[in-house]
């Protein structure tokens, strides 16, 4: 499953990243963090999810790689994740 993360960082920018062959657990996490911000009020679970993927899209050697929006419209994913953190 290829998915497409939307990372806002509130209300500086927003950059993209493309994953695939994410296993189950993940994309259900995932699934968790869509619509969620970190630095507002979610339920534990949703900030366990939400920080987790933050950790994930800083590390280099990670699932997750970073795009251009130009490439974004190209890339067809299966699922969209919007989510972000509120400076």
């Amino acid at each position: 499953m290829k998915i497409l993360v939307i990372w806002e960082l509130v209300p500086e920018a927003t950059k993209f990243y493309i994953t695939e062959g994410t296993p189950d657990k993940i994309v259900q996490s995932l699934k968790l963090c869509h619509g969620s911000y970190i630095g507002t009020d979610n339920s534990g679970i949703v900030d366990d999810a939400l920080e987790q993927l933050d950790s994930k899209l800083e590390q280099e050697e990670g699932p997750f790689e970073e795009i251009k929006m130009e490439e974004v419209m190209e890339c067809k994913p299966d699922l969209i994740i919007h989510t972000g953190i509120i400076l």
